[in-house]
């Protein structure tokens, strides 16, 4: 590995961890804001964060262990772009 490589590797996965943690309360916050009125952004936010109660577990398995992630993580990215 080059010098400083690994300094941006940690780069790289602290701005991935900042993304999910920032996604996630997003989500939370729309859906504690809708959730009085029942509408079609409503049932979006809805759907984003039921997706992400499953989703976040099979990318975490999918990084654990080191398999899969190829696969998980550009569906991931593109189900919640």
């Amino acid at each position: 590995m080059a010098p400083g490589a690994a300094h941006h590797h940690y780069v790289h996965v602290f701005a991935g961890i900042a993304e999910f943690v920032f996604g996630t309360v997003a989500v939370y916050l729309a859906w504690q804001r809708t959730r009085p009125r029942e509408s079609a952004e409503t049932r979006a936010i809805r759907w984003t964060g039921r997706t992400m109660v499953i989703a976040y577990p099979l990318l975490a398995v999918a990084y654990l262990t080191d398999r899969f992630g190829a696969f998980v993580e550009p569906v991931f990215f593109a189900c919640f772009s």
